[in-house]
């Protein structure tokens, strides 16, 4: 994680080479699966790395014993058990 100009962070990732993925951003831990929020969808390059930048918290959200928490999840086509198609990609809690 590093910090841009604007007072963000920029998070670089590593994953499998080709993969989607989503970001995820949550603001305690611990965290049900629900609580998660999307931020972002990436694929990662040829050598598995990816990253997105997000903005700096509110001033009123920031504090020392407050901070975001954030995870990449990979993404996957689910089959559909109608004539072998696709349906919408679903999501694994797999870190891979």
């Amino acid at each position: 994680m590093q910090r841009d100009a604007g007072g963000g962070y920029q998070l670089s990732f590593i994953g499998d080479p080709g993969q989607q993925y989503t970001v995820q951003q949550v603001d305690f831990l611990p965290a049900t699966s629900t609580q998660w929020n999307l931020l972002s969808f990436r694929t990662a390059d040829a050598n598995g790395n990816f990253s997105i930048t997000v903005p700096a918290p509110a001033a009123a959200c920031h504090s020392a014993s407050t901070g975001r928490s954030f995870r990449r999840v990979r993404r996957t086509a689910i089959a559909s058990r109608r004539k072998g198609r696709r349906s919408t990609p679903g999501y694994t809690s797999s870190n891979r």
